[in-house]
Order: structure tokens, then C-alpha cells, then sequence
């Protein structure tokens, strides 16, 4: 069980002068997890057990790698802080299962608000490890999480819109840093996602094929049951009071809010927020109750998580997300290069609407057209058939 507690913000040493960020007494930061949460690869876990703060953990692999650029980053604190941001901000996000993920959300935006950049989440990360790294003479992290302070994260990121930033802690001046430039959006896949239309009309989400192998890789180890807001969703939508197809909606909610977070700049799946829609707009239409709960729920996941991630506050984004996690979780349907969304009204009837950017060339009416030497190969289907 995670034990709670809360942290009276009186006695914080923690505070900006100028471009001065003074974390104060290192104690205040210990970790207060009790139980460690099972990370694989390289990720970082976030959590908030009150309002007051953030717990940060560290996995094996990502101590172990911070470990090693801070011990051959040499006296350089800009190198050194900025190695490290640089390797945090292209790592996994893990938010607690065991929290509102949305509240969470909210809570890390308010708390950031003071900065105008993005990312800044993994700046202040950044700075926090290679403080614990000094204040410790320089020896290795011998424990992978540490407490952070809501007003110690608010101060650093009013501080982070200078041009340069003295960290102080302890009494000591420990560096004084240039913030890293802002990351700018870069495709990785060969193409980015694109709302059109299958053979048909049926509204279809074009995406590069290694996109859609890693997000298929990544629902195939998501397990139902570990998200508190799906669990929740389940909880007050039984299972038996909705159709069989729609008992998966808290694990779709769940796998929808990991993708999400994990689709910011850097993310694994930042192809994602560049999707391009053209001139044509996704909707849930006829949406049964409980679709258009989870829906909600989703858009104001991603609406939370915007400020801190730089994703996309439009309203489309969050619904190719919905379509595609539905789709794949719901309607058992792989992700593919080609992801016809259904629409057999188990959700409601996904629809499309706008004019594409590219039509192809409509066949004239017989009546009106002049005699040529020339043969136009065009089928009419007469209303009255």
C-alpha cells in the first residue's frame, strides 16, 4: 500500500531571487514511496499522493544512465544538466495507476504554469538529480526517487524563462546554467497520421507503419485494471447495463490516457500530435451514453496534459486518439497503416465531415454533354434504382 502524507509548505527553504533558484535543506526531498513501482527499460514514474507535491522515480536502467553522464560530464554543470535533460525528455512516462491521472494532469499544469516552456517538467528533473549528484560529492545515486515539492516546482519553472539560472542549495552556489533550447516538433515516421476516407466513405487514420507496430506493441503489454480512472468509469458503468462490445471501455480509457502521454515532443509516439487533418473533421455521432462519457473523460485528459507535454489542444487530436484506442481495444481491430474506423454503431457511427483537400474528378451530366470524338468511361445510377 502507498502511504499518505501531507507536507505543510511552512519552514520550505525553497526560493527564487532573480534568476536564483535555492532548493534549501536537500532533506525536504527525500522520497516518501514506500513501495516501488515495477519499471522496465528506461522510464521515469511520476505520482501525487496530495496536493502539496510530486514523487519521481527513477527505473534501474535510467538511474544507471544518469549515473554515467554525471560521472563523465566532468566540471561542466551546463553539459551536465543539459546531457541529462536530454536523456530524461526522450524516456517513458509511467503516471501511478493508483491516482487520478486527470487530476494529476491538472495539477502539474498549475504547478508548471510560471514557465512558457515546454518540457519544463524534465528541466526541473534534470536540475534536481545533478543537485542530489553535488551536494552528495559527486557520488552515484544510490536511490533512484525523490519528493519534489509543488512550490519548489512552481519556483523553478518561474525561474526556467531566463536566459540563465543559478541552482543553489544548502547554503552553496552549486551551478549556474543556460536552459536547453525549446525542442522543435520533428517526424519520425515517413509520413505524419492523416484523417481521410476508405473505399466507401468510411472515415479512415493513415499513420507510418512503425507507428502502428509500436503502439501495437505497446496495448500488447497494458493489462486491464491498472488505471484508476478506468477503473472508476467501470465502476459506475456495469458492465451489464452495456452492450458485450463496450465492457473493455475503462481498459480503452486507461490504454488512451498511456498513449497520450507518451505523445508529446520526444514521446514514442510524438507522431501522433502531428497529425495532419486536412480539411476533414472526426465525429462521434448517435455516441452511446457510455462512449460519450469515456470520450469526455479523454478529452479532458488531453486538455490537462497540453501545457506540460505541448500537445495539440484541438479537439481533433483527441478524437483520432479515441478512434484509433477504441478501435484497437474495443473492436479487437490491429493498429495498421491503413485503420478503417467501425461502424457498426456499438459506440455510435463515427463520421466524417469537410471537403478533402484532393478530390477526384466527377463524371458530367449525360444530358449536358457536347458530342466528342472522345469515349468517357462513367457509371449514373438513376434515383430510381
Amino acid at each position: 500500500m502507498r502511504w499518505k502524507i501531507s507536507l505543510t509548505l511552512v519552514g520550505l527553504a525553497t526560493l527564487v531571487s532573480g534568476d536564483v533558484i535555492n532548493y534549501g535543506d536537500m532533506k525536504q526531498y527525500d522520497s516518501r514511496v514506500k513501495e516501488r513501482p515495477t519499471l522496465t527499460g528506461e522510464a521515469i514514474w511520476l505520482s501525487s499522493s496530495t496536493d502539496d507535491g510530486f514523487d519521481v522515480v527513477l527505473s534501474k536502467d535510467m538511474q544507471s544512465k544518469v549515473n554515467n553522464i554525471l560521472g563523465s560530464c566532468g566540471q561542466d554543470s551546463n553539459k551536465c544538466v543539459n546531457d541529462v535533460y536530454n536523456t530524461l525528455k526522450d524516456t517513458t512516462i509511467e503516471v501511478d495507476h493508483k491516482i487520478d491521472r486527470r487530476h494529476f494532469g491538472h495539477l502539474l499544469s498549475k504547478t508548471l504554469k510560471g514557465s512558457t516552456r515546454v518540457l519544463r517538467t524534465f528541466e526541473t528533473i534534470a536540475e534536481m538529480l545533478y543537485t542530489f549528484w553535488v551536494m552528495k560529492s559527486r557520488e552515484q545515486m544510490g536511490d533512484s526517487g525523490f519528493y519534489l515539492p509543488a512550490i519548489a516546482a512552481a519556483n523553478a519553472a518561474k525561474a526556467s524563462n531566463a536566459t540563465a539560472v543559478t541552482l543553489s542549495a544548502g547554503g552553496s552556489i552549486i551551478a549556474t546554467i543556460t536552459p536547453p533550447p525549446e525542442p522543435k516538433a520533428k517526424l519520425e515516421g515517413s509520413a505524419a497520421p492523416q484523417i481521410t476516407t476508405a473505399t466507401g466513405g468510411a472515415p479512415m487514420i493513415v499513420m507510418d507503419k512503425d507507428l502502428a507496430s509500436r503502439l501495437n506493441d505497446f496495448v500488447a503489454m497494458s493489462q486491464p485494471g491498472l488505471c484508476n480512472d478506468g477503473e472508476k468509469f467501470d465502476n459506475e458503468h456495469p458492465s451489464r447495463r452495456r452492450q458485450s462490445k463496450l465492457a473493455s471501455m475503462g481498459h480503452a480509457i486507461c490504454v488512451a490516457m498511456g498513449v497520450i502521454s507518451n505523445s508529446g515532443m520526444s514521446g514514442m509516439f510524438a507522431d501522433l500530435s502531428m497529425l495532419e487533418k486536412g480539411q476533414y473533421h472526426l465525429s462521434l455521432q448517435d455516441a452511446v451514453p457510455a462512449a460519450q462519457d469515456a470520450l469526455g473523460i479523454i478529452k479532458d485528459f488531453v486538455t490537462a496534459y497540453t501545457p506540460v507535454l505541448g500537445l495539440s489542444s484541438d479537439e481533433d487530436f483527441s478524437l483520432v486518439l479515441a478512434a484509433l484506442i477504441f478501435n484497437n481495444v474495443i473492436n479487437k481491430a490491429s493498429f495498421q497503416a491503413q485503420n478503417v474506423l467501425s461502424t457498426d454503431g456499438a459506440l455510435g457511427h463515427w463520421g466524417i465531415d469537410g471537403n478533402p483537400s484532393r478530390t477526384e474528378p466527377s463524371c458530367p451530366d449525360p444530358a449536358k454533354m457536347p458530342v466528342s470524338t472522345h469515349t468517357a468511361i462513367c457509371c449514373w445510377v438513376s434515383e430510381s434504382r
